[in-house]
């Protein structure tokens, strides 16, 4: 049972993977695009922004290997904190470089799940 389960988490890890390399590297200039577009509404630019931002995700999240949590965990931890961080930032202003903030909102709900 316990192995029925791991191989299907393993399943899980994979095919995210493989959704995350099928999305070219987000600049900055595009980021702000699509933020924007995201603000006024458009659900379409929201998740175009959520899936560019993958690779960053899993970039924060393997940097945390090693922690008590799986690379998986990590991941899920990883995209609950940019969802969270894209949803704050919608709403309000964003001052600075918004991949860096970005990056920093995931870094710091990473921080967060690995200590709880």
């Amino acid at each position: 049972m316990a192995r029925a389960a791991l191989s299907k988490r393993s399943r899980h890890l994979k095919d995210y993977l493989l959704l995350m390399q099928e999305h070219e590297p987000l600049g900055e200039e595009d980021a702000c695009a699509y933020l924007a577009q995201a603000r006024w509404g458009s659900q379409a630019a929201h998740r175009a922004l959520i899936e560019a931002c993958l690779p960053l995700v899993v970039a924060c999240a393997a940097s945390w290997r090693g922690s008590r949590l799986s690379f998986l965990s990590l991941i899920e931890a990883g995209n609950l904190a940019l969802i969270k961080a894209l949803a704050e930032m919608e709403a309000a202003p964003v001052e600075g470089p918004l991949l860096a903030q970005l990056k920093a909102k995931i870094e710091d709900g990473l921080r967060s799940s690995a200590s709880d």
